[in-house]
């Protein structure tokens, strides 16, 4: 595949129509999971954004299965962009590691990562809505098999001044 940081400065262009990761911001996120025998589970939670450098963002997620905080997941990302083309790093509270990379277009972020050890693995596309407001929906499998599939919504609740805060 290549260096993936070689392609042309001009793609950068593409991040600047999205206000989710590629600017600092506190954004709600709400959805629902749907597991294979169709049982629907409500998620609640917040993401916070922080721009470290031009090619480097990072952001924090967390949140709850039913409002229950005893269920809370959390996930610290750190992702680096080359053109349009991302490869990002993950620790999540409940599946580890997680390795991945995507893309980005004018409308969409999509993305695939997987574990360390290659047992779980996940696909999500998000498509903005406005600078305010994205819809995303995913799925994700265990051992090659579909576990549940997810609906997201993330509402910007406010912008950050710098990576600092």
């Amino acid at each position: 595949m290549g260096d993936f940081r070689q392609v042309s400065p001009e793609a950068n262009l593409v991040t600047s129509s999205h206000t989710f990761v590629f600017q600092p911001g506190k954004w709600k996120l709400f959805g629902w999971s749907y597991d294979t025998d169709g049982r629907r589970t409500k998620f609640t939670g917040g993401v916070e954004c922080i721009v470290a450098s031009a090619d480097h963002y990072q952001s924090r997620m967390w949140y709850m299965l039913d409002g229950d905080d005893t269920n809370r997941v959390e996930e610290n990302t750190d992702c680096w962009l080359a053109g349009s083309f991302f490869r990002f790093g993950q620790e999540h509270s409940v599946n580890g590691q997680l390795d991945g990379g995507g893309f980005v277009s004018q409308r969409s972020i999509c993305q695939h990562y997987r574990s360390a050890d290659g047992s779980m693995e996940g696909y999500e596309t998000l498509l903005r809505e406005s600078p305010e407001k994205y819809f995303g929906h995913g799925l994700y499998l265990r051992g090659g098999k579909l576990v549940t599939v997810a609906e997201i919504w993330l509402t910007l609740e406010h912008e950050l001044d710098n990576a600092a805060e």
